[in-house]
């Protein structure tokens, strides 16, 4: 049974607030004469004379042992949700609301789920045929259609429904993409279309003129046909990067790849407002990168190197930037602001890093968090100044009011500090989920992550709505219950189980 204390903050004509303090729970702000209740988590425990930052909701698998996780979540202009990701293993997986989707090899297959605003699933897809498919990204769009990107693998047919196919035409994997409506109904799917060199996706962005891009990476040197006439050949025999624009018919319009360096990847994309995109990855060595139109990178470390590159609408490298100093890092998500502005996120291991014009970030490791101008500028870095090196931002978004939300996880039960006062502390020795949200001058906001968990968890995916709540979504592990805080938790089963956490 819970037990409260009573407390009233204010006795006047307007209304009564009487503040409720759960044991359990926190406590809730209860505004009697207009009958409105707000929870406050224990987290906001010190700021009753402040908004709190609250957790809607949670969901994960309702039923089923299969593995299951989701990597990229996009809202949609309706404040639909939809999630990306993967299902394993043999066996049927219950999502709620008697959707359900069922795995029949070990092998990786395609998932891709629509909720509502209030956590509802409304539909789930998943694919037939083939022997295995992974979903890396998803991008809704403002007319209601969505894109999800990732790979299939080998020369098999994959059937996505309403008679729409893909096959790839190398035994390795290959790139697809896959057009839906609101509905869910597939509209078209693109993979590559002659070739025989592996290729990758790992992130999709619409463009509101209609175009999508996506990007990844493509291994050895071997030419891949797109379609359309847009083809692109590695110069590296390892992994490198790509890029490729298609138009809402998915007809490609071009492809990108470096013409020069060696090891290099891209894991995150964003279109911008005026036409132009920024891919965000990594370089390898201290060797110097060519993306041609004359804009080059040169790492500097032997190891990783961030790298974001914009592009124009046409495929023209106008400029790329990485970081001097340090020894590895990388960037796996990036996000453009309508102001031109442009965040990206990632790791760095322990040093310090000069991103230019007197920009640095330093300290034992772990999340980096970088806003550039639109001319590649350098105007704030942010890291960690307490916490252990393994932790890491996973994907960024920017919200139209300013803000910045960087979501991944922070690892061990130290604690982790972000600046301006703004601290989390993780409650598992290995992974726990974080979120963290930013101001336009780089100044911690927040920080959340779970009061309790049972087992190792993580964000990899994060999307800001318009009404102010944002979307985050990736893992939790193994038998047990991971609290969110407002009395909202989520129990998984033996293996990796999909989470979507709604905040506002």
């Amino acid at each position: 049974m819970s037990h409260f204390n009573i407390r009233f903050i204010s006795t006047s004509v307007a209304a009564t607030i009487l503040v409720l303090l759960n044991a359990s729970c926190g406590h809730f702000y209860t505004d009697i004469l207009n009958q409105k209740r707000i929870i406050i988590p224990h987290s906001s425990d010190s700021e009753l004379g402040t908004p709190p930052i609250e957790v809607r909701w949670a969901r994960t698998v309702t039923g089923g042992s299969n593995y299951s996780k989701f990597v990229s979540v996009s809202v949609g202009s309706d404040g639909s949700v939809y999630a990306a990701g993967d299902i394993s293993g043999i066996g049927t997986i219950n999502f709620g609301n008697g959707l359900t989707a069922t795995s029949t090899d070990y092998g990786s297959d395609f998932l891709l789920l629509k909720y509502n605003s209030s956590g509802n699933a409304q539909w789930v897809r998943t694919v037939t045929g083939g022997t295995q498919f992974s979903l890396n990204g998803v991008s809704a769009t403002l007319d209601g259609f969505l894109y999800a990107a990732g790979e299939i693998y080998g020369i098999d047919t994959y059937d996505f429904g309403n008679g729409v196919t893909a096959a790839g035409t190398n035994y390795g994997t290959n790139i697809v993409l896959v057009k839906y409506n609101s509905s869910g109904t597939a509209q078209w799917a693109k993979t590559v279309t002659g070739g025989s060199t592996n290729s990758y996706l790992s992130s999709v962005s619409a463009a509101s003129d209609g175009s999508i891009y996506v990007a990844g990476e493509i291994n050895a040197t071997g030419t891949i046909n797109f379609g359309n006439g847009a083809t692109t050949a590695g110069t590296f025999i390892g992994d490198n990067i790509l890029l490729v624009k298609y138009n809402s018919s998915g007809t490609a319009q071009w492809a990108k790849t470096v013409i020069g360096g060696s090891h290099s990847s891209l894991f995150g994309v964003s279109a911008a407002s005026d036409g132009s995109v920024y891919a965000a990855g990594y370089i390898d060595g201290a060797g110097t990168f060519n993306f041609a139109n004359g804009v080059s990178a040169t790492g500097t470390s032997s190891s990783s190197n961030m790298v974001l590159v914009k592009y124009n609408s046409f495929g023209n490298a106008q400029w790329a930037r990485t970081v001097s100093g340090g020894s590895s890092s990388d960037l796996f998500g990036v996000s453009a602001v309508s102001d031109g502005s442009v965040y990206a996120a990632g790791i760095i291991s322990a040093g310090t890093y000069d991103f230019g014009n007197g920009v640095t970030g330093a300290g034992s490791g772990g999340i980096i968090i970088v806003k550039y101008n639109s001319s590649g500028t350098a105007q704030w870095a942010r890291t960690l100044t307490g916490g252990s090196n393994d932790s890491c931002f996973r994907n960024v978004s920017a919200a139209s009011d300013g803000s910045v939300y960087a979501a991944g996880y922070i690892y061990g039960t130290g604690t982790f500090d972000f600046g301006n006062g703004v601290t989390a502390a993780g409650t598992y020795s290995r992974n726990n989920i974080i979120l963290v949200k930013y101001n336009s001058s780089g100044t911690a906001q927040w920080a959340r992550t779970t009061r309790s968990a049972s087992n190792h968890s993580s964000f990899s995916g994060v999307s800001a709505a318009t009404d102010g709540s944002v979307y985050a979504t990736g893992y939790i592990w193994g038998n047990g219950t991971y609290d969110f805080g407002n009395c909202l938790t989520a129990a998984s089963a033996d293996t990796f189980n999909i989470l979507l956490v709604k905040y506002k």
